[in-house]
């Protein structure tokens, strides 16, 4: 794990679809950006808190979870602990 405490994996990359594996150490949080495409967030371990710019509150996300975020949209997201998540993001944002 990188000393941001994060680290990514791409698994697939295609014309529509992007799949990426990433582990966030507790505390860890990829600060507020943006995606080229929709994108959806699936939790594989671990406890996040994951936010848009339209969200009042950050959801928490647990193992099995998932949120999705409009292409362009600012979001971050947060461990709570060690976690691992599936992020996927679309290709075509139209």
């Amino acid at each position: 794990m990188k000393k941001t405490g994060r680290n990514a994996l791409t698994l697939a990359r295609g014309n529509d679809l992007t799949v990426v594996l990433m582990a966030l150490k507790d505390q860890a949080m990829l600060h507020e950006h943006t995606a080229p495409g929709p994108i959806t967030v699936t939790v594989l371990s671990g406890h996040v808190e994951f936010s848009t710019a339209t969200e009042s509150e950050p959801l928490r996300l647990r193992i099995g979870d998932a949120a999705v975020c409009a292409a362009h949209l600012p979001h971050w997201v947060k461990a709570l602990e060690d976690s691992a998540f599936l992020l996927m993001i679309g290709g075509r944002a139209e």
